[in-house]
């Protein structure tokens, strides 16, 4: 005796195969943005003048403020939530429009920069549409949970 269910195989399995992913603020972001200007201030100065010593002075004096800096606690309570299936298909912050993740992405050991354009310009490739520009962006590691960060690794893995 066979039993009906009251829901699709199709629609179970796309329930299942979604990932939500929250994406929190870095602090490698921090680092790296105040480190790279940092970092040509005192090669410029270094490669036109001999003042060695005053690169040293500013180096050290801007090593302690960071660590002052990122040893202060910063509550920041801003987050993305990213919704991804196994194909690729991801929705920023429950947005309506979805975007399809591109082969074009990669995984690094600092984070991961994302390739996407919005799913409505891959519905039919024969159709003489605009072409459709992809955004990309780069998730750091530290703004995921470990899960969640090997969840996007293998959707990323199974794509390209």
């Amino acid at each position: 005796m066979k039993t009906q269910s009251s829901m699709q195989w199709c629609n179970l399995f796309s329930i299942a195969s979604k990932y939500n992913i929250s994406v929190r603020p870095s602090r490698y972001k921090r680092v790296v943005y105040g480190a790279l200007p940092l970092g040509a201030c005192l090669v410029i100065l270094i490669s036109f003048s001999y003042a060695y010593l005053l690169a040293l002075v500013i180096l050290i004096t801007s090593l302690l403020y960071i660590s002052i800096y990122f040893s202060l606690d910063n509550n920041e309570s801003f987050t993305h939530y990213l919704t991804i299936t196994t194909d690729g298909l991801v929705t920023i912050d429950n947005n309506k429009a979805p975007y399809q993740l591109l082969a074009t992405s990669r995984i690094s050991f600092i984070g991961c920069w994302l390739s996407f354009q919005p799913s409505s310009g891959l519905i039919n490739p024969l159709k003489k549409t605009p072409q459709v520009t992809s955004r990309q962006l780069f998730i750091f590691r530290d703004s995921l949970s470990g899960q969640d960060f090997a969840r996007l690794v293998s959707v990323l893995k199974k794509i390209s």
